[in-house]
């Protein structure tokens, strides 16, 4: 686990609670004008999203706590946010795609859209460090935009391993909590994989 995931589940469960308090406080408000709290539209929007909110923490609780063998100290995607230049040449009416990353990149895993159009205009089929491809936009409007597109797994270059939950329960499965008629949203702690995007807009570059 990492400070993040931490700090992202603790603001959810936090949500959660401020939500709670908020249904008490209109609740009360609305029971001492005299009126029935239980016939409010206002208070059972509230609870609907009280049930989502707590449906998300409950995710992301489940999810930490999967994670809780190992702490990443350092978290980096491969290729990173980082792997690609995207630069236009305003006088020869071409942008320039590089790759940067270190190790190999399949061309087939980098989406390469040219006014909302998807092209391929790599070299080959294999990228490697400073593999370049240019693109003319002589023919494309002022606003038009190039966009280069794709997505990098997590590595953890820093981890600190603890004890295993086999050590701690006896069992390889991390304790979850099951919460019986209720759907779980997907986690919002760091993801396994990220997308990332380079972009240039065709008029937007100096001479």
């Amino acid at each position: 686990m990492h400070e993040t995931d931490i700090a992202r589940t603790r603001r959810q469960v936090e949500r959660v609670a401020e939500a709670a308090q908020d249904i008490v406080d209109d609740a009360e408000t609305v029971a001492d004008a005299g009126f029935d709290a239980s016939q409010s539209e206002r208070i059972l929007e509230q609870q609907q999203a009280l049930v989502g909110d707590l449906a998300q923490a409950l995710a992301d609780f489940n999810a930490l706590v999967d994670r809780a063998e190992s702490i990443e100290r350092t978290i980096a995607y491969e290729p990173s946010r980082d792997a690609f230049d995207v630069t236009e040449d305003v006088e020869a009416s071409e942008v320039a795609i590089t790759y940067r990353g270190s190790g190999d990149l399949d061309a087939s895993d980098v989406t390469v859209t040219v006014a909302g159009s998807v092209t391929d205009p790599w070299p080959a089929d294999t990228l490697t460090t400073d593999t370049t491809a240019t693109i003319d936009v002589s023919a494309l409007a002022e606003g038009d935009r190039v966009v280069v597109e794709w997505s990098g797994t997590r590595v953890t270059p820093e981890r600190i391993s603890i004890k295993s939950w086999d050590e701690i329960t006896g069992t390889t499965s991390a304790p979850q909590i099951d919460a019986s008629g209720l759907s779980l949203p997907e986690h919002n702690l760091i993801e396994a994989s990220s997308t990332f995007e380079r972009a240039v807009t065709i008029g937007s570059s100096e001479l």
